[in-house]
């Protein structure tokens, strides 16, 4: 028996991912969101009758968008959108978990899709509004702390 079977004879069923599919994952999953306002610009720059109305809700499109393909992904493969395109699944830590079904519990799945969708979107709101008062220097400096520490418990 030669070294080459040996080596993938003993593979196991739970595939740990390296920390570079890992990074990779998460840098794409934060790619999405400013392509999906490029192409909202796009399409309201080319037809405004149709599309004009996007881009003034871009956030909010982007959110239903999301929460759209991430249910789509969780149902169908038991990973994010970003997890699936580098072929990383989410294993249940508790119950039978087998590779043969791809669903996770129904608790995990909702759980997972709002930690995919709607905490980054209230992080994202959150961060805009921050950015705008600072600008126009309204908050007192004790306001600011307290949006500054609920952002970071975020």
């Amino acid at each position: 028996m030669n070294s080459a079977n040996a080596i993938t004879s003993q593979t196991s069923l739970y595939v740990k991912p390296s920390i570079f599919d890992l990074v990779a994952q998460d840098s794409m999953s934060e790619l999405i969101q400013p392509a999906f306002k490029k192409v909202i610009y796009y399409l309201s720059l080319k037809n405004p009758e149709k599309y004009g109305w996007m881009s003034k809700w871009v956030d909010e499109c982007f959110l239903g968008f999301n929460i759209l393909i991430q249910r789509f992904c969780l149902t169908q493969c038991g990973a994010s959108f970003s997890e699936f395109m580098y072929k990383l699944q989410r294993v249940p830590l508790q119950g039978n978990s087998s590779l043969q079904s791809a669903r996770l519990p129904l608790k995990q799945e909702m759980l997972s899709l709002v930690c995919l969708t709607l905490i980054p979107h209230v992080r994202n709101k959150l961060d805009d509004y921050l950015q705008t008062q600072s600008e126009t220097s309204q908050l007192t400096k004790v306001s600011v702390n307290l949006l500054v520490s609920c952002f970071d418990f975020i």
